[in-house]
């Protein structure tokens, strides 16, 4: 017999904020996805790559390092950190 997967959380990731100069790639504060398989539409490629082992925490239902329950935020890989991502599971 085998085995049913458990059900994987969904994750919302969202721009918490946006800190001194706008984003090369016009990423604004507030903007949100709910997370699938697939990156999501128009998101930098290269914080994606850096956010996804903790959206696999987060998808599994673990706690992220330095999370706050089931909330976390990472800032972008940019040298200069504009971008703070903030990622949490739905219920």
């Amino acid at each position: 017999m085998q085995q049913s997967q458990p059900q994987r959380k969904k994750v919302e990731l969202k721009i918490k904020s946006i800190n001194g100069e706008r984003c090369p790639l016009s990423l604004k504060a507030g903007q949100t996805w709910v997370l699938d398989r697939f990156t999501p539409d128009r998101m930098c490629p290269g914080a994606y790559n850096m956010l996804f082992p903790t959206i696999q925490v987060l998808r599994n239902g673990g706690v992220a390092p330095g999370a706050e329950g089931n909330v976390a935020s990472r800032p972008c890989p940019d040298p200069k950190g504009l971008v703070v991502f903030e990622m949490k599971t739905l219920d």
